[in-house]
């Protein structure tokens, strides 16, 4: 298949997750936000390798959306943490059904070897790459 044609792929740019009305960047950033409530919109923009200003507009379509709020953190001064809110950890539970049925279908050539080898390979790219720099 061409780069093209992989680019028109109904599996590209999110689209599986498009019935949930969420990007595959606001459901990193709804996950990161349920891993560590209270992170503040600037600590999750470095996390996410966002700008602050690109990770404002996304927690703010989410809060807008009642996934997540904004709390004051104690001794932050004017800083506030971000945290899920039921309906953003049901959604991340609808994503996570899409996600393993994509999985499912991703490997459903492979046998049960051939999976743990996949496995693998892929944990051993995660930790070749580490942390990013100036992380």
């Amino acid at each position: 298949m061409s780069s093209e044609g992989a680019l028109s792929s109904p599996w590209q740019a999110g689209r599986p997750l498009a019935g949930l009305d969420l990007t595959p960047v606001q459901n990193t950033a709804l996950r990161f936000i349920a891993a560590h409530p209270g992170i503040s919109s600037a600590e999750l923009a470095r996390r996410m390798h966002r700008t602050p200003q690109t990770m404002h507009k996304i927690v703010a379509t989410l809060e807008h959306r009642e996934l997540v709020r904004l709390q004051p953190r104690p001794g932050h001064g004017r800083v506030l943490g971000v945290e899920p809110t039921a309906p953003g950890r049901k959604l991340m539970d609808e994503a996570d059904v899409v996600a393993r049925a994509i999985e499912e279908r991703m490997v459903a050539g492979l046998d049960e070897h051939q999976r743990q080898q996949l496995a693998d390979l892929l944990q051993h790219c995660v930790t070749a790459l580490g942390d990013p720099p100036g992380s």
